[in-house]
């Protein structure tokens, strides 16, 4: 636990080190996946499914089973669209380790190009990528890293487009607790920084732009129990995260969230998120059922600007 906690400070201490006034691709820092969104878009200190790939890798470290996620979300009134998808696969040979791929497409709709005369010239479609490949394993008992390499293509216009590669480094600390025969605590401890990488440049390098760096840190707490021999459990987390696109100045944003199973079937899930400096605020909440080895999962968010309700929508399947 020590050195988890010297981690912990060295990684802030290099967040704030590092401060980027000016950024691109900022749809890196984007938070969905339908469980995640119901609980506030805290999941750093969770990270025990797919989503893992884009809140904390160091969650993989902890997969023993190869395992397939993805989410789409439609912004109404727009022709935005956001797609994700992620694999994870435990080497079971002397490698050891969770080896994954991860990819997040972030569609923008069509634009035009036009004439003096407001005749239409050409029609393109603005869009961002990153597709991922990552490792994850325990590298003390109980203490996960996770290491995700990602290119990054940006393309906002035919002869305007960019490319680059980033890393992203995650630390997840978990333990469990037999309280009584069928009572048990699982804390959590996660911190990530995101987004590590050189400038981004469209046309003039000496006008590149910054990576938006991102800390996430966050606890959380998961109480297993049998009532009337039925498993049930209650997941609370809650985590304070910094973006770096801007003067250190800004404050934190603050999540909350808590999710409730019964028979592990199905969940339940509510969410507070704020960022005042942002001036967004507000609760999401979200549902999942589970059949078999799929999952099914709904989540709304309320904390958009742009839209009062944002709908995600994500299945995933164990192997």
């Amino acid at each position: 636990m020590r050195k988890l906690l010297i981690t912990v400070i060295i990684i802030i201490l290099v967040i704030f080190s590092l401060n980027a006034e000016n950024t691109a691709v900022d749809f890196l820092t984007y938070e969905m996946g339908a469980r995640s969104v119901g609980m506030g878009k805290t999941f750093v200190a969770v990270a025990d499914d797919g989503q893992t790939a884009f809140y904390n890798i160091a969650g993989g470290a902890f997969f023993d089973e190869t395992s397939v996620y993805s989410s789409y979300q439609n912004i109404s009134n727009t022709d935005q669209k956001v797609i994700n998808f992620t694999f994870f696969y435990p080497m079971k040979n002397s490698i050891g380790g969770v080896f994954g791929l991860n990819f997040l497409y972030f569609d923008y709709g069509t634009s035009q190009t036009t004439n003096v005369f407001g005749e239409v010239i050409n029609e393109f479609r603005i869009y961002e990528t990153s597709i991922g490949l990552s490792y994850s394993r325990e590298i003390l008992k109980n203490l996960g890293f996770g290491l995700n390499l990602k290119y990054i293509y940006s393309h906002l216009f035919t002869d305007y487009t960019a490319s680059d590669i980033a890393v992203d480094l995650g630390f997840l600390y978990k333990k469990k607790y037999q309280l009584k025969e069928n009572l048990n605590l699982t804390t959590g401890l996660g911190v990530t920084l995101q987004n590590i990488g050189p400038k981004i440049s469209y046309q003039d390098e000496e006008q590149a732009d910054n990576l938006p760096r991102f800390l996430r840190t966050g606890v959380s707490l998961k109480l297993n129990y049998r009532a009337f021999n039925i498993p049930q459990y209650i997941l609370t987390t809650y985590s304070i995260d910094k973006n770096t696109f801007e003067e250190m100045e800004l404050g934190f944003i603050h999540k909350a969230g808590m999710e409730y199973s019964f028979k592990d079937m199905f969940y339940g899930r509510i969410g507070y998120y704020n960022d005042s400096e942002g001036d967004v605020d507000g609760l999401n909440w979200g549902l999942g059922i589970k059949y078999m080895r799929i999952l099914f999962d709904f989540g709304v968010d309320t904390t958009n600007p742009f839209e009062d309700n944002i709908k995600t929508f994500s299945v995933g399947y164990i192997f």
